[in-house]
């Protein structure tokens, strides 16, 4: 995200210095390069904090009346088609198990949540692989946009009448709920200046 900037600036600097003239002409043939610089960059930063979503896993502690527990257990996130492991995204507090989280209500370590929780963009594709057998409970998926008054909530029952594992994608909606990029589609170069996740 900053690299870009400072690569900029190094650049401007390295041209500015090249030419043969006093300090205060060189600075004042470079202020308005590294002002508008200054203000795309800090314009593409704000931007991309404001279409940042918070999503939450909440496991709720409840299960199907057929399943013989309540674990929840994400194998994996895939962004934008790249699958990732959820410790690398999620915040910590769930147990880290098979390159995968895993929550359940018993033999809790001291420090396990009910929640964990990753910032994506609003233009990233997301997809959470969760564990499906006759042990698995439930969890409800929360989206919200930065400083939005909408949230998305999803609900998940990972039971299924089998002793055997299957693995359910969830798609999760991370849009841009305020209609900025519909409005202004040249923001999504603005974005891509700052980078992503």
């Amino acid at each position: 995200m900053g690299n870009l900037f400072l690569t900029l600036l190094l650049i401007v600097g390295i041209v500015i210095l090249a030419i043969p003239q006093s300090i205060s002409k060189t600075v004042k043939k470079a202020l308005p390069v590294l002002l508008v610089l200054a203000v795309i960059f800090s314009t593409a930063l704000f931007i991309n904090i404001k279409l940042k979503n918070d999503v939450s896993i909440i496991a709720t502690g409840e299960k199907n009346e057929k399943a013989e527990g309540k674990e929840i257990f994400l194998k994996e996130v895939i962004i934008n088609g790249k699958s990732k492991k959820p410790k690398e995204i999620f915040s910590k507090g769930w147990i880290e198990k098979d390159d995968g989280l895993l929550w359940r209500d018993y033999d809790k370590p001291d420090d396990l949540k009910d929640s964990i929780q990753a910032d994506f963009n609003c233009t990233d594709k997301i997809v959470f692989v969760l564990k499906q057998n006759k042990w698995q409970g439930k969890a409800e998926v929360v989206s919200e946009q930065y400083k939005q008054d909408k949230q998305d909530k999803q609900e998940f029952d990972g039971y299924v009448d089998s002793e055997s594992d299957s693995w359910m994608n969830l798609e999760v909606d991370v849009s841009d709920e305020s209609g900025l990029l519909k409005k202004y589609p040249f923001l999504n170069i603005l974005i891509g200046i700052v980078g992503g996740n």
